[in-house]
């Protein structure tokens, strides 16, 4: 994962909604990531843990096919570390769950879900919606044909949120659940897989709550973004907040250097990725080749810590 920025704009956005505290497991990371991920690790309000391959055998590679139950061991891994949480939520770096009458912090899920009786504890969101974020894409992906470009970290103030607009949502676009942890035993990638007894899930209203998914693939490709729904102050009220945790962090971390958007490295790695349909497996190892060669990149594997992998 190389997008420091959008680490930022994630964090920040999720914590104006009442969200106090992520978990990122991580395989592969350029080391601004990592320092960012360390800034929110030394504040408390991220924990970091180091997602390693499994051992590999003289004539047997597992990591090759062991994408989805890799990443359902991960998201039960969460749901056991968060027992009691109020919520939790699981998505991924650009997805969002927003409120559409601007009702933010810790009043905005209740708004969603004030209709619901006590015993359902399990919330699903429908289809996500295409998210535009205006000028951020262009940002993220360098100008023109550019390959990426430089510029100081000074001269960001996140502008491109005053411009958000949304689509339909997406035909094929998987769900994503909120749920009380205490109520759920097993929760898979999308949907809630074994909840304990006396709980269900349901359905929470998408003209109160949206779910919105901010691709890269919506500014880099053709997809169509027709019917689009633009929402300037959607997330406009969270540029104060943003701004001053990212001069923050900009003071302590990048001070004045010359920041860089690697637009080539992106694109190649989302171009790997997006391969996976081919093997319907989203094995960690398969854009192994694409960051090899990039150097200082934090890897699982080296990082040590006292707990056992069960394998």
């Amino acid at each position: 994962y190389i997008d420091w920025l959008q680490l930022i704009e994630f964090i920040e956005i999720w914590s104006s909604q009442g969200i106090s505290h992520f978990f990122f497991y991580f395989y592969t990371v350029s080391p601004l990531v990592m320092n960012i991920l360390q800034y929110y690790e030394a504040k408390g309000t991220v924990t970091l843990l180091p997602w390693r391959s499994f051992p590999v055998g003289e004539n047997e590679n597992p990591n090759k096919d062991v994408y989805r139950l890799a990443h359902s061991l991960a998201n039960n891994d969460c749901l056991w570390r968060s027992q009691g949480a109020h919520f939790v939520a699981f998505v991924d770096l650009d997805e969002y769950i927003l409120t559409t009458s601007g009702i933010r912090g810790e009043n905005a899920l209740s708004f969603g879900i004030s209709t619901e009786v006590p015993c359902r504890f399990g919330f699903r969101l429908e289809k996500p919606c295409r998210l535009g974020f205006g000028d951020r894409n262009a940002l993220s992906f360098g100008f023109g044909t550019e390959v990426g470009y430089d510029f100081h970290w000074h001269d960001i103030s996140f502008e491109w949120l005053t411009n958000v607009s949304y689509g339909l949502a997406e035909v094929d676009g998987p769900h994503k659940q909120i749920v009380r942890p205490e109520t759920v035993s097993i929760i898979s990638t999308h949907s809630t897989r074994k909840s304990y007894p006396g709980y269900i899930d349901v359905n929470l209203n998408s003209s109160e709550v949206i779910l919105l998914h901010a691709s890269y693939k919506w500014s880099e490709t053709n997809h169509s973004m027709n019917n689009l729904v633009t929402v300037p102050q959607l997330l406009a009220g969270i540029l104060p907040s943003l701004n001053s945790a990212y001069r923050e962090i900009g003071q302590l971390l990048f001070k004045n250097e010359t920041m860089r958007i690697d637009r080539m490295l992106q694109m190649e790695i989302a171009k790997c990725i997006n391969r996976w349909h081919i093997n319907k497996c989203k094995s960690v190892e398969m854009c192994k080749t694409e960051i090899v060669r990039q150097t200082r990149w934090v890897h699982a594997e080296n990082v040590t810590n006292d707990e056992y992998q069960l394998v």
